[in-house]
């Protein structure tokens, strides 16, 4: 129960119940505002709170129908909270529900997924659940560190919560273990390790593979041309320390060097996919099979077209689900594409067609027919160029997988005249962070 505070009063405190967790895993509740003898309802988001807490606030501003403030007594924490156990905890800027316990995020996720599509009027067809991550903690196999050298000294670790300022980690429950090593050897280098380094900020790109092997991606395009080979030698160094790393290398200028010989792996549905530091995979390799599963549920047909098809993650194991059929793998990203035929070649499936190319200009140049469309776009969604040819293609089934609720619910209300929703299914791929993966299945309406 929320107290009533009248419209012309300064609103500097509220107490109530927290009744749930936005979309951006900050509590909800209800602040009870009186206006000319009106009585008006709005919500109050309050950070690091949980569903049925009962708390204290400080109002810190009022933005259109939005008043926030921020956490300054747990009166009576409820039984969906969790304890932290990470030290960095809210400074850190990696992850927003370690306060939540992992089977209210679960009801939670389903919750933001539901509300996102009723707000677009798609009706979920049943009772919608987020099938959890295989892997509580470690998950995440992709990772950026950001690592600072200044006056001598080497800081490793993540972005401060809305700010710039590098935290060097001691401990992460999200990325796999030998990432949180890596940050830890780079914070140990003593002062003659890091003398010759410039002063200079960078983000390197972690990828961890199935051998517990890392690999490292540089960029060195933000660092003068004559400091370079300073930084370049310092990262060499680095496996003398940390005897995890497979191999580093070196973006600067769009090239990459040294040129990639073997690359990192993952197995999935019986196959194994090669990949690099630049290229995308989905980081929760553990739960990746289970996203492969709920696909291949979802597909029919003989043909099948997987647009934004990276290194074939879902396009080898359609195929060998369709055995006589044909897979065609759209991809923009030509690195990928080289990674998919040679993912292709070993495990000697060839009912696959890897295409180089923007998924926009494919559609444009290319008729669209196909038993089943399969896309994985990224978090912005798809271009309305891609959208218009889906809708003009009339396909008989679409599978949309989208780590992006909000763009996934508006993408499809603009397919809705041509498409009906059969199927959502949620999948986290992102415990304690308020990301959720999803997969609708879309059938064209029958005229």
């Amino acid at each position: 129960m929320a107290h009533k505070v009248k419209r012309s009063e300064v609103v500097t405190e509220w107490r109530g119940t927290i009744e749930s967790v936005s979309q951006y895993g900050i509590g909800v509740g209800t602040i009870v505002l009186e206006n000319d003898g009106r009585v008006l309802r709005r919500p109050i988001f309050i950070p690091y709170t949980a569903p049925g807490d009962e708390v204290e606030a400080t109002i810190l501003e009022q933005r259109g129908k939005y008043v926030f403030g921020e956490l300054k007594a747990l009166l009576k924490p409820s039984d969906n909270r969790a304890v932290p156990k990470c030290p960095h905890y809210g400074v850190c800027g990696g992850c927003n529900l370690l306060h939540v316990s992992y089977e209210t995020q679960l009801l939670e996720k389903a919750k933001h997924l539901t509300f996102l599509f009723d707000r677009q009027r798609l009706p979920v067809p049943k009772e919608l659940r987020v099938l959890p991550s295989r892997e509580r903690h470690h998950y995440r196999a992709r990772s950026r560190l950001a690592v600072s050298f200044k006056d001598g000294k080497v800081s490793a670790g993540f972005r401060k919560l809305k700010s710039k300022e590098i935290i060097p980690i001691k401990e992460c429950l999200i990325v796999a273990s030998e990432i949180v090593g890596l940050a830890k050897a780079l914070n140990a280098h003593d002062a003659n390790a890091v003398l010759n380094v410039p002063d200079c900020e960078l983000e390197a790109t972690i990828v961890v593979d199935e051998r517990r092997k890392t690999r490292l991606l540089i960029p060195l395009d933000g660092i003068a041309a004559r400091d370079r080979e300073k930084v370049i030698a310092f990262f060499d160094a680095l496996p003398s320390r940390d005897a995890s790393i497979a191999a580093i290398n070196f973006l600067a200028d769009g090239k990459i060097t040294p040129p990639p010989v073997d690359g990192a792996s993952y197995s999935a549905a019986g196959f194994s996919f090669s990949f690099q530091p630049w290229t995308f995979i989905q980081s929760n390799l553990s739960t990746n099979p289970l996203l492969i599963e709920t696909v291949l549920g979802f597909v029919t047909g003989d043909s099948v077209v997987d647009l934004y098809a990276g290194i074939g993650n879902l396009s080898l194991p359609i195929a060998r689900k369709l055995t006589a059929g044909t897979v065609i793998a759209v991809e923009g990203d030509e690195s990928s594409v080289l990674l998919g035929k040679e993912n292709c070649q070993r495990a000697k499936v060839s009912n696959v067609t890897f295409v180089y190319s923007p998924v926009e200009e494919y559609l444009a140049q290319n008729p669209l027919a196909a038993s089943t469309v399969v896309l994985d776009p990224p978090r912005t969604g798809c271009t309305p160029g891609v959208l218009d040819a889906l809708v003009k293609a009339a396909v008989p089934r679409i599978v949309y997988v989208s780590c992006n609720p909000v763009t996934l619910a508006d993408d499809l209300a603009k397919l809705k005249p041509r498409y009906e929703l059969k199927e959502l299914v949620g999948i986290d791929m992102f415990p304690d962070i308020s990301h959720v993966e999803a997969v609708a299945l879309l059938e064209k309406h029958e005229r």
